[in-house]
């Protein structure tokens, strides 16, 4: 049986699997990617992607990506918080009702009480990371023609250091220019 998490990734990856209409560029993780990730890293993580970049619509979906690192972030700095105060013994019912309601300043008061300074934790953990694809050149032989040839390939990259505010803005751009 799928955790909830998991089933909601395979539905996201179904709606977002779908064909795009013709002359649309498609963004995204298939369903079946996303939950190959999720049961790799063993629930540890949470994948939620899919858009459809039309030509008329690319703000839309530069605004679209920066309130999901928004969220991330909000969700970052919740995480970070919740679970200082339950390394300190509250309960998860206390620790919730700390939480609650309470804005980002406020939450940062126990983790400095902890002693964290939330600015100094990594970017990747702050903001997310960034899986983009990239085509690369690998040398290769072709045994028929016998010489040495050059294929063009494609790999993940993983971006560490996304950037944030207008700087991530103008990062989707020059990824959105590229379809």
């Amino acid at each position: 049986m799928l955790s909830h998490a998991a089933a909601a990734a395979r539905r996201v990856g179904r709606r977002a699997g779908r064909r795009a209409p013709s002359g649309e560029d498609r963004i995204g993780l298939s369903g079946d990617c996303e939950c190959r990730l999720y049961r790799r890293l063993r629930g540890a993580g949470a994948f939620r992607l899919a858009g459809v970049a039309r030509p008329d619509a690319r703000d839309d979906l530069v605004d679209y990506f920066r309130r999901r690192q928004l969220d991330a972030a909000r969700c970052a700095l919740h995480a970070w918080c919740y679970s200082t105060l339950r390394e300190k013994g509250a309960s998860a019912d206390e620790a919730a009702r700390a939480l609650f309601g309470k804005g980002r300043a406020r939450k940062n008061e126990p983790l400095f009480h902890a002693g964290v300074n939330y600015n100094d934790v990594p970017a990747w953990q702050r903001r997310g990371v960034g899986l983009l694809w990239e085509t690369y050149e690998k040398p290769g032989y072709d045994p028929v023609r016998r010489q040495t040839v050059t294929a063009a390939r494609r790999r993940l990259r993983v971006n560490m250091e996304l950037p944030a505010h207008a700087a991530y803005d103008d990062f989707i751009r020059r990824l959105l220019h590229c379809f």
